[in-house]
């Protein structure tokens, strides 16, 4: 899954701001460190908004000039699928085979 990111330089410093995840924002002394930061930052608010029992918000944003795509971690797309998988049952009732 990927967000995409739109940067903006201001007074010699990127601002990094997601459309679709608004509060996931970061900024980086040059472009390089902008997107490196960027993917820190979404990764970190998607893995607390699962941790606690926010959506994934939906990817409404798709590749267009000006944006650059930013990768999910893999184990966050996986601990949201399971959590999707779940439902309203708690963890308890869960059975692993």
């Amino acid at each position: 899954m990927v967000y995409y990111c739109r940067l903006v330089e201001e007074e010699g410093i990127f601002l990094v701001e997601f459309p679709d995840v608004p509060n996931a924002l970061t900024s980086g002394p040059s472009r390089d460190e902008a997107l490196a930061n960027a993917a820190e930052a979404l990764n970190g608010v998607l893995e607390s908004d699962i941790a606690q029992g926010f959506p994934l918000p939906e990817a409404r944003t798709g590749p267009r000039r000006g944006l650059h795509g930013i990768e999910v971690e893999p184990h966050i797309l996986v601990a949201w699928e399971l959590r999707r998988l779940r439902g309203d049952r708690p963890q308890s009732e869960i059975e692993l085979v």
